[in-house]
Parts: C-alpha cells; sequence; structure tokens
C-alpha cells in the first residue's frame, strides 16, 4: 500500500468509526413514533444551520481560491503550505 493511500485510509478511519457508531444508535433507538414534534423541530433546526455553516465555509474557501493554492503549493504531509 502506498503512503498516500495508508494516509487516505488511517486518516479517515476515525470518521468511519464515527459513522459505525452513528448508525448503530439510529439503528437501535428504533423509529421515531414516540419523539416529541418539538424536540424533532429544534433538532431540525439545528441541523439546517449546521448545513449553512458548512456552505459558508465551502463559499469561502472556494472565494479565496484555497484549493487552488492547496494544489499549487506542493505541499506534503508534514510541512506548511505556503501563501
Amino acid at each position: 500500500m502506498s503512503d498516500a493511500v495508508r494516509s487516505v485510509v488511517v486518516g479517515t478511519s476515525g470518521l468511519a468509526l464515527a459513522l459505525l457508531g452513528a448508525l448503530l444508535l439510529t439503528v437501535s433507538r428504533g423509529t421515531g413514533d414516540r419523539a416529541d414534534p418539538e424536540v424533532r423541530d429544534r433538532v431540525v433546526r439545528l441541523l439546517l444551520v449546521g448545513v449553512a455553516c458548512q456552505c459558508a465555509h465551502f463559499t469561502e474557501e472556494y472565494l479565496t481560491r484555497f484549493h487552488e493554492r492547496l494544489h499549487s503549493s506542493g505541499s506534503r504531509r508534514g510541512r506548511a503550505i505556503s501563501s
């Protein structure tokens, strides 16, 4: 396995474990028939705020051309990205 592939696998393993944990908790909780509609609405609003923040973050990175600086700097793991 190359160093790049190993880095991706190791770097995302924590996210994969979090995903599995969330999936197990979701499945074990059962259906939402018992859920209070007020609580559900608050959770949906919180989710939408999080998605809006992430969209704003991606927009900011696109407008500042972060993706171009990341790839053009030739940075490697362990080295800072020059601006």
